[in-house]
């Protein structure tokens, strides 16, 4: 008697296993279906929101003569021409929402003007997560730009300055300046005598 029970059991406990392993094989299956037929239609609000961006940047680079200057810090050819050199770099690329177009002047933007996260993200329509990942993005993408596009002065000091004893002590490691350029530096009144 006994070992009928304990036949019973066994075969209730591998009729339970089976049973258990082809419920969840079936949820996956159905699950992995319906995976495949969702496919991606933005709702009202969504296209709405689309349609805003794209009005927002075709202002930007289709408004009034100085629009591109003044938004981005550049004029419409040569964003035009940076965009195609990230494109080709492979620096930036495209997803499935922000096209390289809108990352740049997202980056820009941020950087010409000091603009704050929350004013970019309510300008392009976007998340603030959204925002600063495309930040960061193109910040690195623009780091590597770096080396070709810049070219550090040679590390040779002027005869003026090596020559003068008022400036020598002070300037002996000056390197210059970056590709023969000066960058105008604002500083706070407390350091403007120390950087005289």
């Amino acid at each position: 008697m006994d070992d009928i029970d304990e036949e019973m059991l066994v075969r209730m406990a591998s009729n339970t296993t089976i049973y258990a392993v082809i419920c969840v094989f079936a949820c996956l299956m159905r699950r992995r279906s319906r995976r495949k037929s969702i496919s991606y239609h933005p709702n009202t609000c969504q296209k709405e929101k689309i349609v805003s961006r794209a009005r927002h940047i075709s202002r930007v680079f289709n408004g009034f003569n100085e629009s591109c200057r003044s938004y981005v810090r550049m004029r419409p050819h040569a964003f035009e021409k940076l965009v195609s050199i990230m494109r080709y770099t492979g620096l930036l690329q495209d997803s499935r929402d922000v096209k390289v177009e809108e990352q740049l002047p997202m980056f820009l933007n941020i950087l010409g003007h000091k603009t704050k996260n929350r004013i970019v993200r309510s300008h392009f329509i976007r998340s603030g997560e959204t925002v600063s990942k495309y930040f960061n993005k193109c910040l690195e993408a623009v780091g590597h730009l770096r080396g070709r596009y810049m070219k550090q002065a040679p590390n040779e000091l002027s005869s003026g300055i090596a020559a003068n004893q008022l400036y020598y002590p002070y300037f002996k490691d000056c390197i210059g300046m970056i590709d023969g350029t000066h960058i105008d530096a604002m500083l706070p009144a407390n350091l403007v005598a120390r950087f005289r």
